[in-house]
């Protein structure tokens, strides 16, 4: 098991957001982030 910093973990789960949409935008920093997180869906 990889120990990361709260900022690692947040950054490596954006990009995988990003690899799986790329339209995903994540407004303010880190706890925030997650309640400001949009989701723009393909279809």
């Amino acid at each position: 098991m990889t120990v990361k910093s709260y900022a690692e973990a947040i950054n490596e789960a954006h990009q995988q957001l990003l690899t799986v949409d790329d339209r995903v935008f994540v407004i303010g920093q880190g706890a925030d982030s997650y309640r400001n997180i949009n989701f723009s869906p393909k279809h």
